[in-house]
């Protein structure tokens, strides 16, 4: 249809035209006699079922080909062979399905290779690319590597028309079904807003820096919420009488000026903190903190920025699970396909509620300030404007009051001029070539040693899942304990295969943080096994570690040991894992059924065991102490005793196979 309009408005007779379809195809009933492009006498030149789709005839240039070969590696392989036809059945719905003309020239081709390209060498169909949530991950993951802004454009614009079509046609499996992922590689391409200036994956808040703004976010919040009563009180006074506060001189006789007014309502220690000296300033320190509450929920849920400025203001709540009191907030996504302003939950943590409380109170003084009605908290915004504007220029999901608009980033950069000690130094660059050592940070413009750090919303969402994930690699300063609660809530209650997760998690986006938190959990995983494994120097052994350093030995290492992105790619789809064990490390994909209470020395005839000859041996030097101040608790005759004696000896055998009974010798 769309094709074939532009042709015929631009005169081309119908000898010409290519075949319409007769209904929107899949890949698997693809008809390869369809007849997609034809000479200018008529005849046919490219049919479905081509390899070279020849469309220079409709092209102004004479240059468009499909070529659905040309990028394949296999190009003979049933699987090369499956994406081949699910990228025909593709170029043939977007030059035939669109909702209106439309020229062949804009029905592009380089990213269908690309994500060809992909889909081939992660061994995925196109169709699992688009809906399948480990392959969609797996993608996000390799595009976040990619710097240049027209490639990531180009995937983005190819995404968003598939998913614009399958909408139109839900039969069409060959799209993405889920716009959050659309979003998520717009998001890479820079195509919000909210990630202007940036075409790679969200920066990493360096760890010290998070410290100081959760450090500097809390004081600020404290702070204001000790004199949120008496503001509240300043702004009823001003509104029944507009000169209360008034700092003109003239106005003395009619009113209270302002110096009488803060000392009246007792908010002379906030003002004379922060040198406000009129009630144009107080109004600006009311919007600081209500951007510092809205950055501090972000940061205690992972939560996108459309999400926390469309709170209602009794948002907070909470929930009895099992012998555990959940702090829950309350609120909409619009994150599911197809629809918007859906209700769900996000997990988060007690200390959350000192944000809500001072994002109340501010939304109360607006109620003051502009009459509007607050009176049900459940219809009434958490984060109203401040002040009253044109209605038609605001954005309203609520009726009582328009919510905040999205430009808060000056608001921001002003702000976290009052949170000390958050310049960029050396050690953060360190920490963050450290964590991410894909890019270029030291030629990143917006990171500058000396230079406040540039803050987004959408960094405190990466950084929650990356921190969550590595909580054993990193500080978060005072607020660590609570810190940590908040992961492992989360951890606990978000986790995919949990029962009540099924009703809990009302949408994808939520799912969506969980497999972040997975894939940074994977992350941290590799760097560990990279660490320890791969870069180790020493001697390993046990079950699996004994097999990589046989293979060394022989001159042939094992290829998970040499080709990093072979590795990496399985620690992406969780074929691969690393974790510590008692005495070294572990690769066992399940959780262990052989280390018990009384004995960690399983691992020594492990088949998933990696050990070495330094770390573990110490380990083993300090359990086998143990087990010998045990066994001289019991006398020589008794079974205690030759039980621990048995495991002793084990203990020692094992570890003389291993070439390393040296290093214990002194113990027997």
């Amino acid at each position: 249809m769309s094709v074939l309009n532009d042709l015929k408005e631009r005169g081309y007779s119908d000898s010409t035209l290519p075949d319409q379809p007769v209904s929107v195809i899949g890949c698997m009933a693809l008809d390869g006699n369809i007849v997609v492009s034809r000479a200018p006498d008529g005849s046919v030149l490219s049919r479905a079922e081509d390899l070279v789709w020849n469309m220079k005839p409709y092209c102004p240039k004479s240059i468009s080909v499909f070529n659905f070969e040309s990028w394949a590696v296999s190009r003979q392989d049933s699987h090369t062979q499956l994406i081949i036809r699910e990228m025909q059945a593709i170029q043939l719905v977007r030059l035939h399905y669109y909702p209106k003309p439309r020229k062949v020239t804009s029905v592009g081709f380089t990213a269908l290779r690309k994500a060809a390209e992909f889909a081939e060498r992660n061994r995925i169909s196109l169709e699992e690319l688009f809906n399948g949530i480990s392959s969609q991950e797996m993608l996000i993951t390799s595009l976040s590597k990619i710097s240049s802004k027209g490639v990531l454009r180009g995937f983005y614009d190819l995404f968003l028309e598939l998913y614009r079509l399958r909408l139109f046609h839900p039969q069409f499996s060959l799209a993405p079904s889920d716009f959050g992922f659309v979003e998520r590689v717009g998001s890479l391409a820079g195509t919000y807003a909210e990630y202007a200036g940036s075409f790679e994956q969200t920066k990493l808040i360096p760890s010290r820096i998070y410290a100081q703004l959760i450090s500097g976010f809390d004081d600020e919040l404290t702070f204001f919420n000790s004199h949120s009563p008496q503001l509240t009180e300043f702004y009823i006074r001003k509104s029944q009488d507009p000169l209360f506060g008034s700092s003109c001189p003239k106005r003395a006789k009619k009113s209270v000026l302002w110096a009488n007014a803060i000392a009246n309502c007792k908010l002379k220690v906030l003002c004379n903190r922060f040198d406000l000296k009129n009630i144009s300033e107080l109004n600006g320190y009311l919007n600081s903190i209500s951007v510092i509450a809205k950055h501090w929920i972000h940061i205690f849920t992972g939560m996108r920025d459309n999400e926390v400025r469309t709170l209602p203001a009794n948002t907070l709540t909470s929930m009895r699970v099992a012998d555990q009191v959940v702090t829950l907030i309350k609120g909409y996504t619009s994150k599911t396909a197809g629809a918007n302003n859906v209700e769900t939950y996000w997990i988060s943590a007690p200390v959350v509620a000192k944000a809500i409380n001072a994002a109340k109170a501010i939304g109360r003084v607006a109620a003051i300030r502009n009459g509007w009605d607050d009176s049900d908290l459940s219809c009434y915004p958490l984060f109203p404007i401040f002040t009253k504007g044109d209605r038609d220029s605001a954005t309203y999901i609520y009726s009582t009051a328009p919510l905040q608009g999205k430009a808060q980033g000056p608001r921001i950069n002003n702000l976290i001029l009052r949170i000390p000690n958050i310049k960029i130094t050396e050690g953060d660059v360190v920490e963050l070539e450290r964590f991410d050592g894909f890019r270029d940070w030291r030629s990143n413009p917006s990171i500058e040693i000396g230079k406040p750090w540039p803050i987004n919303s959408h960094q405190y969402r990466r950084s929650l899942a990356v921190y969550s994930a590595r909580s054993g690699m990193v500080s978060l300063g005072a607020l660590a304990n609570q810190y940590k609660h908040l992961a492992e809530t989360m951890a606990s209650y978000y986790r995919s295969d949990q029962i009540f997760a099924v009703n809990f998690l009302a949408s994808e986006d939520q799912q969506a943080l969980i497999r972040e938190l997975e894939y940074e959990r994977r992350v941290a995983s590799l760097a560990n096994y990279e660490t320890e494994v791969i870069n180790s120097s020493g001697r390993l052994w046990g079950g699996e570690g004994n097999r990589i350093q046989v293979a060394r030995d022989r001159g042939r290492p094992l290829i998970i040991t040499t080709d990093r992105e072979i590795t990496a790619r399985k620690f992406d789809k969780g074929e691969m894992i690393w974790k510590e064990g008692p005495l070294g490390g572990c690769t066992n994909l399940n959780s262990c059924d052989r280390i018990g209470f009384i004995s960690i020395f399983a691992c020594l005839d492990c088949k998933y065991s990696v050990l070495d000859d330094n770390k573990s041996i110490k380990k083993i030097r300090y359990g086998i102490s143990n087990l010998q101040q045990s066994r001289a608790m019991f006398p020589a005759t008794s079974p205690f005793y030759k039980q621990l004696s048995l495991e002793l000896d084990t203990v020692f055998s094992q570890v003389g196979r291993a070439g390393f009974g040296h290093e214990i010798e002194d113990l027997k």
